[in-house]
């Protein structure tokens, strides 16, 4: 699917940006993009309604934008640049026919915008011609992805066939179960969360999509897309060793893979996409994303997040669901907000309902997963491991709590009848 999505991207800016003005080259480059702040030059954004593919954003350069004024007839200024947009649509349409009959041209306009990329395949794609440049950027739906929004087992049914069997129910995986590893990352699309080190002895994380499976003289070869940033190509070197880390409903797998090295991918459309390639997964571990039972949480909770190391900072965020043993906080991402990675000690202050005081909790961050709300703004969703001595003053009223919870969702769900209606 995300594949196919970029080529569709690509295909439609190339075929859109020719139609401007026809003849001579149209050069077409992708690009994935890193968690971030950008100013875009926006001409529209594209709605998608029955797709996962939710929004595109359009954008020119100057001079392709000059050129969009010029045109302007009767219907006003813009009339170019609605042109343009609705082209672009067209052609995503016939390359994705039976998905995108409810979409449309929106927030029409020549002015730059500041957008928030989530770090998540985020990708762009510069299309380049004699009269100006058309940008086109969007986050792009996996199989993984959709099926979660689906609420589907179908990301289960995968795991279960392609891993070891009983793969749940033990802490690792012998090394010859890399090669069913790989087929499930291939065929969920799934995020893999990259921990690489970096010059000054600290560690840095980066989303990465599996793009293509070589064999080669040196063995199995994974190609991922990636990010690629200055620390990386200043660091990172053939020989390397990796982390990587996925999840799977209520696990998190984790493993060891040998850096082969950065470079540019050569998809099967011919686009190309930056990255970097690795070995086979080894050391691959299972865990229990939360040992103890987590009941979701309906009513709004505040929880504060205040970041232990390194350096100051607080979050204000919102509590997703709860256990004895930890918990899910969601938060919407700014740029002044400090990143939270895998590993970094937290202090949690909830303001549970019908309670004084907050109930105050240390802990440890074991995953921080960026993804969309409901609006397509990006949030941050994070697990947090309690520290079992903290959780022993708190336990009283977090069990208080999770029972009351217990109780008001199940009296929603069982139908109490009178003795009178048998």
């Amino acid at each position: 699917m995300l594949l196919e999505v970029v080529t569709a991207l690509a295909q439609a800016g190339r075929a859109a940006l020719e139609a401007v003005r026809p003849g001579g080259p149209c050069e077409v480059s992708v690009s994935q993009l890193d968690q971030g702040q950008l100013w875009f030059p926006s001409l529209a954004v594209l709605r998608i309604s029955d797709h996962h593919l939710k929004f595109v954003h359009v954008g020119a350069d100057g001079e392709l934008r000059e050129h969009l004024l010029s045109v302007a007839d009767t219907d006003g200024r813009l009339a170019g640049a609605q042109i343009l947009a609705e082209d672009v649509l067209t052609h995503l349409t016939e390359a994705l026919p039976s998905r995108l009959a409810r979409s449309r041209v929106e927030h029409l306009a020549l002015a730059p915008v500041s957008l928030g990329t989530r770090g998540v395949r985020s990708f762009g794609v510069r299309c380049r011609a004699n009269h100006g440049q058309l940008f086109l950027l969007a986050d792009l739906p996996s199989v993984a992805e959709t099926e979660r929004e689906r609420g589907s087992d179908t990301l289960r049914a995968m795991a279960d066939s392609c891993l070891t069997a009983g793969w749940t129910g033990v802490e690792g995986l012998p090394d010859t179960a890399a090669c069913g590893l790989v087929d499930f990352l291939r065929r969920s699309e799934s995020d893999v969360h990259l921990v690489f080190p970096l010059a000054d002895g600290n560690k840095a994380e980066k989303a990465a999509v599996l793009v293509d499976v070589v064999d080669d003289p040196e063995g199995t070869r994974l190609d991922f897309a990636v990010p690629v940033d200055t620390a990386m190509r200043g660091h990172l070197a053939a020989g390397d060793l990796l982390r990587g880390r996925i999840g799977v409903e209520d696990r998190s797998i984790d493993f060891e893979m040998v850096c082969r090295g950065l470079g540019i991918h050569t998809l099967a459309s011919g686009l190309q996409l930056a990255g970097l390639s690795t070995g086979l997964p080894r050391d691959i571990r299972v865990v229990q994303s939360r040992r103890s039972f987590r009941i979701s949480i309906t009513d709004h909770v505040d929880v504060e997040i205040a970041v232990a190391d390194p350096g100051p900072g607080m979050l204000m965020a919102r509590l997703v669901d709860l256990s004895f043993s930890g918990t899910c906080l969601v938060y919407m991402r700014s740029s002044h907000e400090p990143a939270l990675t895998s590993g970094d000690p937290v202090h949690c202050r909830m303001y549970l309902p019908e309670h004084g005081e907050p109930v105050e909790i240390p802990g440890v961050v074991r995953h921080a997963i960026r993804s969309l709300d409901e609006s397509a703004r990006p949030r941050i969703e994070v697990g947090i491991e309690f520290d079992k001595r903290g959780i022993r003053e708190a336990s009283g009223r977090i069990r208080q709590f999770v029972l009351n919870q217990q109780r008001s969702q199940l009296a929603r769900r069982v139908q109490v009848v009178r003795v009178s209606d048998w």
